[in-house]
């Protein structure tokens, strides 16, 4: 009955028979780990020159993003400027308006003042009028005119006096349109300032993804891997 051979270890398995092909394995794992680093090496030269170009193109694209967002504020602003200078022309017409408004309306008060005062005096005369003895208590020419003088100071009283309300009412609408122009422009002047300062901002290019970052992780543990191949 034949003897059977003696199981071998893994070990055993592993070990090379005679010198010779202890060399031919070690010259094998060399060329292996020389093509891994060979392969690493110019993955890593690609991976450079795709970052620089990345770089390059993010650098680009924040400059046309920071060139548009001046276009777009320098519009803006130039369209505020228009606004303002206009407002402010405005501004000068109101004040301007408002002056000659306060100047009819105090001519307007002393006018009424005036009649008042007349009007005072030709109710007074009728009252004494009215005083006369029976003898003379007829309807005259003076009686008359009178009446008509005090008909006429009523109503150019009433008139005056609706003037003077009006006036009253046309400076407070300048006024208030005065003030509605100033707050506008003040307004348009801080959003110009913040315009402005958002053009300081600097726009970096954006963050390396993280697919990219464990693509980097993998090829470094295959160098290193590649380079403690056994001899």
């Amino acid at each position: 009955m034949a003897e059977e051979p003696a199981p071998t270890s893994p070990t055993d398995a592993g070990r090379p028979s005679n010198q010779d092909a202890w060399q031919k394995t070690t010259d094998l794992n060399m060329m292996n780990s020389r093509n891994y680093v060979k392969d690493m090496l110019a993955r890593l030269r690609q991976n450079d020159i795709e970052e620089s170009e990345n770089k390059a193109a993010a650098a680009e694209f924040a400059k046309l993003k920071a060139m548009e967002a001046k276009t777009a504020v320098m519009n803006r602003a130039a369209a505020h400027e228009k606004v303002i200078d206009t407002s402010f022309q405005c501004m000068q017409e109101i004040d301007d308006a408002k002056l000659q408004v306060e100047d009819a309306f105090i001519k307007l008060k002393h006018q009424r003042m005036q009649g008042f005062a007349a009007l005072q005096v030709c109710s007074r005369r009728l009252e004494l009028r009215e005083k006369r003895p029976p003898s003379e208590m007829f309807r005259d020419a003076v009686g008359d005119a009178l009446i008509s003088e005090r008909t006429k100071l009523e109503t150019a009283r009433g008139e005056l006096l609706g003037l003077e309300t009006e006036a009253k009412k046309l400076i407070e609408e300048l006024v208030g349109k005065r003030r509605f122009l100033s707050m506008d422009m003040g307004e348009r002047r801080l959003e110009m300032a913040k315009d402005l300062s958002s053009l300081n901002v600097i726009v970096g290019p954006p963050p390396v993804g993280k697919d990219k970052e464990k693509e980097q992780e993998k090829e470094d543990q295959a160098g290193t891997a590649a380079t403690e191949a056994p001899a």
